[in-house]
């Protein structure tokens, strides 16, 4: 799963502009205008997560392609990797920072990121939708709510691999 995150200009009248219209402009706009349908499990879940999150005391305003379908990174992940990979495209409308002047607000940026990373802690409802999008693995196989995917197996230690001869004999005198 690959997220390709921008943001969007929504004061663009001017500095004292208090900002376009809500209906328009969400405050996440998620872009899956190239997305396959068998990822819906994954949207949807990735989704109806961030929704969740509560953001300068209100909860989060996502939808879909309103303001934008996502572009070349999701085109080239959806067209290279159309059974394995998926891009998801998020736009941030620009409340976390002052348009005008480029001045941030902390305080909003770290609740976007922590908003961001919860979605990404829940990771059952994700795990479960690329399971069933084929992505992770086989839905029958999928954990359900409250479980875990089970530990990988054990690997055989990394090990560098062996310099050549004339490296050796270097490192060595």
């Amino acid at each position: 799963m690959v997220y390709d995150v921008h943001s969007y200009n929504h004061r663009r009248d001017g500095e004292d502009d208090p900002g376009a219209d809500v209906a328009d402009n969400p405050e996440v706009n998620l872009g899956t205008g190239t997305v396959d349908e068998h990822w819906r499990p994954v949207v949807e879940a990735f989704t109806r997560s961030l929704e969740d999150q509560e953001v300068a005391g209100h909860r989060l305003d996502v939808r879909e392609n309103v303001k934008f379908e996502g572009r070349a990174l999701a085109w080239f992940v959806h067209e290279r990797y159309p059974d394995t990979g998926v891009c998801l495209a998020l736009e941030f409308k620009k409340t976390f920072m002052d348009e005008w002047t480029g001045e941030p607000d902390r305080e909003r940026i770290g609740q976007l990121a922590q908003a961001l990373g919860q979605c990404l802690r829940y990771g059952d409802g994700l795990a479960r939708g690329m399971a069933l999008a084929g992505g992770v693995q086989r839905a029958e196989s999928a954990p359900g709510k409250g479980e875990s995917f089970p530990e990988p197996e054990a690997e055989e230690p990394f090990a560098p691999p062996a310099q050549p001869a004339s490296e050796s004999a270097r490192t060595a005198s």
